[in-house]
């Protein structure tokens, strides 16, 4: 065989692995679940369908929408991955057991989730300011927010999530390709698991900071959109599964600390890592509900009123593996969680005279 021949054997042969690698690599993404939008960074795609999710033809995820009509009180629900059920199927979302409760108790209610991964408050702001208020003509917006990063610019996460809907503008051509988005997706997830103790530290500061700065102007913004459109809304103060631990404990329940994952947090000991969480999480629900409050808005106080139903006789072993079969991880909740919190919010919408039983 000439030399000509060979090259041109190994290159058929270097272009038929390619090829290969390019079918496997579109196969393992599946269809696509965002799409990029220059207002909100990546919205749901409507009508996408994958186990146990179904996003409807509006792009939020649960079943099609009533006629307007037919309903006698819609509510939207409004957040980002806990909202919208990540790791729970589409009927063991919070919103899901919400609607359940109510129409439980005669209420004609139709609850929309309008959650969506890694959405912040002004990404949920905008959603409201730019369709949703206007469009689906809700008579009360319920807020579950106050994990994710709060502003939508220099967010990473919206980053993160134009990449899986494979946005392309800012990558140039070859990101066109499944197999090299598989491969940018490795090496980043490789360069994540290896991020230095100190600059994962530097970072959650960085996050709170941004929090801390942004969620007062943001609720105040969020009063006055909805106010502009004559709608109520109220801001959850949402749980979190070290809720119940203190950083002085003796000992930590083994399988709340489970739910930190600790694997992904290398160079931590177990009570650094809890301490930390328990940190993150009471600074984060602090600025949530003082915000939310200067700025007059209702506010659903989830997190106490769950607390209080779960101890009810005591901070016992029983009362902590309870609160930890609630959850999935350190935020997202089990369909038991869910269910929970569909429950409390019903009885709080109730209280304060937001829905009439």
């Amino acid at each position: 065989m000439s030399t000509k021949s060979r090259v041109l054997l190994n290159m058929l042969i270097a272009l038929g692995i390619l090829g290969i690698l390019e079918g496997a690599s579109v196969i393992r993404e599946g269809d696509l679940k965002y799409l990029s939008d220059d207002t909100l960074g990546y919205t749901l795609v409507p009508s996408y369908r994958e186990d146990g999710q179904c996003i409807n033809a509006v792009g939020f995820r649960g079943p099609e929408l009533r006629a307007r009509a037919d309903v006698s009180f819609r509510i939207l629900c409004m957040g980002g991955s806990t909202t919208f059920g990540s790791h729970v199927d589409d009927d063991a979302t919070w919103p899901r057991f919400l609607e359940k409760e109510l129409r439980e108790r005669g209420v004609d209610a139709e609850v929309l989730n309008g959650g969506v991964n890694g959405y912040g408050l002004e990404q949920v702001i905008a959603a409201l300011r730019t369709h949703h208020l206007d469009e689906f003509e809700c008579d009360l917006v319920l807020i579950y927010s106050g994990w994710n990063h709060a502003s939508i610019a220099d967010n990473p996460t919206i980053a993160k999530y134009r990449e899986k809907a494979r946005d392309s503008r800012s990558k140039g051509l070859l990101y066109h390709s499944a197999f090299v988005r598989s491969l940018d997706k490795f090496l980043r997830e490789l360069r994540t698991e290896n991020i230095p103790r100190v600059e994962r530290v530097e970072r959650r500061e960085r996050i709170r900071s941004i929090m801390a700065e942004s969620f007062p102007p943001l609720c105040r913004e969020l009063r006055d959109v909805c106010k502009a459109h004559g709608v109520p809304v109220a801001m959850i103060i949402y749980p979190g599964s070290v809720q119940l631990l203190h950083a002085d404990d003796e000992s930590f329940p083994e399988d709340a600390v489970a739910l930190l994952m600790p694997e992904n947090n290398p160079g931590l000991t177990e009570r650094e890592l809890v301490a930390n969480a328990i940190d993150q999480y009471r600074s984060g629900v602090d600025i949530v509900r003082s915000s939310a409050r200067d700025a007059g808005l209702m506010v659903l106080d989830v997190a106490a009123r769950l607390e209080e139903i779960v101890t009810g006789d005591g901070l016992t072993e029983a009362a902590k593996a309870k609160w930890t079969s609630y959850f999935r991880d350190r935020m997202h909740k089990s369909s038991d969680g869910n269910a929970a919190i569909g429950a409390v919010v019903a009885d709080l919408l109730a209280e304060t005279k937001l829905v009439s039983l």
